[in-house]
């Protein structure tokens, strides 16, 4: 099997807000801390400050975890300690299996990333960083994941923090993954790769044992809800609380990306911080000047963070703020729609002295069979042209195939040139024909739109077996016009390929500051 990067391919579907962002347009610098690039992510390493004693919290902090969870932290994460070292990080939620092919893209991104740095200069040090979205709360969004047209999920229900729920209730997708697999003996590394992170008791031990071992133990994983990381962010958890300054901020943000004609990603609350325990995750809320805890009867105190900082969880948009404090981080790598949230909180950042990162686009890449990639040419359609709509795609492909010899455009032409010959000779008579040229004027152009019509329905009908081909391959690809990436799981293209030839190809494909989709060729 050869696989090799036949093109690059434009996005489609991202908001304006992004592509304007990725075309680096001027107007967006104020939201920003600088445009990507490996001589901007230097320059902010230069100008980062991040002190020894954090630098000690977070090492042992995150050495904690590991040995908690029984698991080889990686060897070079001792490096951390350096004041010339910095993270770059990705996160997300903790789906099931991975959830969408983009989980894997965005470890790869940073890893490449990572890996251009530090080939680019020896002054600094670059480690890549996953956070785990460990206190997540949307259940419903992670308990489950597609693969080969099937939808694996349990019935089970849990509340409260993801990371913290029990892992027991994902057994019964265990053996519905099994069956979907199969026996082949890539099947069985997936399989005993999965069967070794069951053994932990809680899903965010499940997802970091699953990750590292994927991955090799090449990054480093964080789970935000840490007592003592939680420590470090209580002041602005209490400044949150007292002074509202998220929403503040944020709605100073809206208003100007409004201007520019762009919308909000995340919407905000006057206090975006929630009170977790086991499971419970609510949202704090001002009410006759305390602070209630939304759904319980009770209401928080200062007092209570200060001494119980793990009993805070910040949201969407403070946390970008938590993860960006006790890391001595420079540069963020998500997707679209993660990135245009950060867009709302530069401001936020400003005020809580907390260092903003460079925002950075993650990769995204698409496996196609180069038998489909065949069938396209001989269709006279492109890959990227798979984006349009239905609607849109067959009137592009009826019009360069059936329809090129059939165009009314220069008989229209032509007689609406006689219809005006025919109204300048006539102009000096006595009396006025405009009406009625204009009205045989507007007959015939209802007649040239009717036959066009009829060609165009005629020539669908006759060419409706390839039309069928071709929108089976948008479905294939891009499903509903969306990149497969958020559609189904990586372990797809992880059986066809191996273990080693997939991540082999995604690392020589990957560059984050080359925002199209790295199309990949698969010989089946």
């Amino acid at each position: 099997m050869s696989n090799s990067v036949l093109n690059h391919i434009s996005r489609a579907g991202d908001s304006n807000l992004i592509l304007d962002y990725l075309e680096k347009k001027e107007e967006l610098k104020g939201f920003i801390f600088d445009f990507p690039s490996l001589e901007s992510i230097l320059n902010a390493a230069e100008g980062r400050d991040f002190s020894a004693s954090s630098r000690e919290v977070l090492y042992q902090t995150i050495r904690n975890q590991y040995d908690r969870a029984q698991i080889d932290i990686p060897m070079f994460w001792g490096e951390i300690l350096n004041e010339n070292t910095f993270t770059i990080t990705t996160g997300h939620q903790l789906n099931l299996f991975g959830g969408p092919k983009y989980f894997i893209y965005k470890i790869i991104s940073v890893l490449k990333l990572v890996e251009r740095l530090n080939d680019h200069q020896k002054d600094k040090k670059f480690l890549p960083v996953f956070w785990m979205a460990t206190e997540d709360h949307d259940f419903e969004e992670i308990n489950q994941v597609n693969i080969f047209g099937k939808k694996l999920s349990t019935s089970k229900k849990a509340t409260g923090p993801v990371g913290r729920v029990d892992t027991l209730l994902f057994e019964e997708t265990k053996f519905e993954l099994a069956k979907v697999l199969g026996t082949s003996l890539r099947a069985k590394e997936l399989l005993n790769l999965f069967d070794r992170a069951f053994e932990h008791a809680n899903w965010a031990d499940f997802t970091r044992q699953w990750v590292h071992d994927l991955f090799e133990g090449k990054v480093v994983i964080v789970d935000g809800d840490d007592a003592k990381l939680k420590q470090l962010f209580s002041e602005i958890a209490i400044q949150e609380i007292k002074a509202q300054v998220t929403d503040r901020n944020v709605s100073l943000a809206n208003s100007s990306l409004s201007d520019l004609g762009y919308h909000a990603q995340v919407s905000h609350r006057n206090i975006n911080l929630f009170y977790i325990e086991k499971g419970i995750r609510e949202r704090i809320d001002i009410l006759n000047g305390g602070y209630r805890i939304h759904n319980l009867s009770r209401s928080l105190t200062l007092e209570e963070v200060t001494k119980h900082p793990d009993c805070i969880s910040p949201n969407a948009l403070l946390r970008p703020v938590y993860q960006e404090l006790v890391l001595p981080n420079v540069a963020y790598v998500g997707g679209p729609g993660e990135l245009a949230y950060w867009f709302q909180l530069k401001g936020l950042f400003d005020e809580l002295k907390v260092s903003f990162p460079l925002l950075v686009m993650r990769d995204s890449f698409l496996f196609v069979e180069k038998s489909d990639l065949d069938l396209l040419n001989d269709l006279g359609v492109s890959l990227e042209e798979l984006q349009n709509e239905n609607a849109v795609l067959i009137k592009s492909y009826i019009q360069k195939n059936e329809l090129k010899n059939i165009d009314f455009e220069n008989e229209r032409e032509r007689l609406f040139d006689i219809f005006k010959t025919i109204e300048n000779k006539i102009s000096s008579m006595h009396r006025d024909y405009r009406s009625m040229i204009e009205a045989e004027k507007t007959r015939v152009q209802k007649f040239i739109e009717k036959m066009e019509l009829r060609a165009f329905r005629d020539a669908k009908f006759k060419e409706d077996v390839n039309i069928r081909k071709v929108l089976s391959l948008k479905q294939k690809y891009f499903p509903n016009g969306v990149l497969i990436e958020r559609k189904t799981s990586f372990m797809e293209d992880y059986l066809e390929l191996g273990r080693t030839e997939y991540f082999s190809q995604l690392m020589s494909c990957s560059d984050v500051f080359d925002s199209r989709i790295k199309v990949i060729t698969v010989n089946k």
